[in-house]
């Protein structure tokens, strides 16, 4: 996605605008952007600002308790995924969205029981979740992705650096030149840079962020958003999040 579908977006953006593109993206939007601004260096110059949210790079020392039980036999998992054929991780499921529309909304007693879900996923930051949105949350958050990302994701966090996929010795040989997948090079990325964090962010560890700042070299702003509770899924959902962060992505983007 970082090295063809991004920058195709890029392409039809500037063809139509005219103009030059604010990039925005959050979580897995801004893996993307990495991918394409170090692999694919020539669209460094089409972005006039590039607005990372919960950038996730080096996934050193993630807190989330899923991630901690599943990443020791994430090989063993992608194996049997392998063996029965399975491409395809959480797809929507209609059921699924009904459902949680059914048990979610006000007034139900069970709603109590989605609050604890979206927080076992996301992390508990309840003063900042507007219960009455549970259903439309649940029923989008979960939209499918490729076995194949979830397990360069799980690479990442194993070998703790921001790396190319890893075929094994073999194949590596055959796609990159070497046994060993390369690392992406993020000083080839000449783009204006800004991250965002929380430091209620589960997934994504201060150290990280610290590493993937001291890497980009055209850093032009890291930026805590200051609760201290602000957690992975806020940067999206929180009810606040407009006075937190997003005037404050607004006022940036005025000076480039």
């Amino acid at each position: 996605m970082g090295y063809y579908d991004i920058p195709a977006t890029v392409d039809h953006i500037m063809a139509t605008t005219g103009e030059k593109v604010y990039y925005i993206g959050h979580s897995m939007g801004t893996t993307m952007l990495f991918v394409m601004t170090s692999n694919r260096p020539e669209y460094n110059q089409k972005i006039r600002l590039a607005i990372s949210l919960a950038p996730v790079a080096f996934l050193w020392k993630p807190s989330h308790p899923l991630l901690k039980a599943i990443i020791p036999a994430s090989k063993q998992i992608t194996n049997a995924l392998d063996k029965a054929g399975i491409w395809e991780l959480f797809p929507y499921n209609r059921k699924f969205a009904d459902l949680a529309g059914t048990l979610c909304h006000d007034g139900t007693p069970t709603q109590h029981l989605c609050v604890l879900a979206y927080f076992l996923a996301y992390g508990d930051d309840s003063e900042r979740l507007n219960k009455t949105l549970l259903p439309v949350y649940l029923s989008h958050l979960i939209a499918g992705t490729s076995k194949k990302t979830v397990e360069h994701y799980a690479q990442i966090i194993r070998s703790g650096k921001f790396q190319e996929f890893d075929y094994g010795p073999v194949k590596n040989m055959e796609y990159y030149g070497q046994s060993e997948p390369p690392d992406y090079n993020l000083k080839n990325i000449s783009a204006p840079m800004s991250l965002h964090y929380g430091t209620g962010d589960l997934i994504v560890s201060l150290e990280g962020i610290q590493h993937l700042s001291d890497e980009l070299p055209h850093l032009v702003a890291l930026s805590r958003v200051q609760p201290p509770s602000f957690n992975h899924i806020d940067f999206l959902l929180a009810s606040d999040a407009k006075s937190l962060l997003y005037d404050h992505i607004l006022n940036l983007m005025t000076v480039y």
